[in-house]
Order: C-alpha cells, then structure tokens, then sequence
C-alpha cells in the first residue's frame, strides 16, 4: 500500500518475547551465559562455520554487503530538477521528464 513505512515483515512487540524468555532464563542461572559462550568458542575451533561467523559478527561486526547492479543511463544530480530529485529520492523514477528548465524550487 502507498505511503507505508517500515518493514512490513517486522516482527514488532512480539520479538521481545523471545528476548525476555531468554533474560529470565540467564537470570535464574548466572553461568548459563558463559557456558553458552564456551560452546560457541568451541564451535568454531572444531570448524563450525556458523560459529565462526557469529564469533566474528559479535567481535567485529557484520561483513558490509556490497550493492551491485547496473545503470541503464547516467543522471547527473546537477542535471535534475528539484522535484526530479525529490521524486527519485521517495524511490521512484519513472515518468521523469521535466526539463531542469522547467522545475520550480521546492524550498
């Protein structure tokens, strides 16, 4: 639907649930955590590529993804009227046809 924000597929409230669920459980057992910890550790020394990414996404953070595609034409954001940019920057560039002449400012 037009004018949505946000991740329609996200998860909301209800993935607190999951992470109180956990936070009683840690609570009740002080080591829990570390026991946990020690098995991953132990994970990725035997080979475990899961583990060894999560060890490395929780020490170093996430890998940055790169974005790849294609441009089917330059746009030169100089070249753009104020509502041409406006537009693409709501996400859409279909119908882009006003000549930079022809823009009026948007300020």
């Amino acid at each position: 639907m037009p004018g949505t924000i946000g991740n329609k597929n996200a998860v909301g409230r209800s993935g607190t649930q999951w992470r109180d669920a956990i936070r009683k459980a840690l609570a009740q057992d002080r080591g829990a955590l570390e026991r946990v910890a020690v098995t991953l550790v132990k994970a990725a020394e035997a080979g475990d590529m899961v583990a060894i990414r999560e060890l490395g996404d929780r020490l170093d953070g996430k890998a940055v993804q790169a974005v790849t595609g294609t441009l089917t034409h330059e746009l030169r954001a100089a070249e753009l009227s104020d509502s041409e940019l406006a537009r693409i920057a709501a996400g859409g560039s279909e119908g882009v046809t006003e000549s930079p002449d022809s823009s009026k400012d948007l300020h």
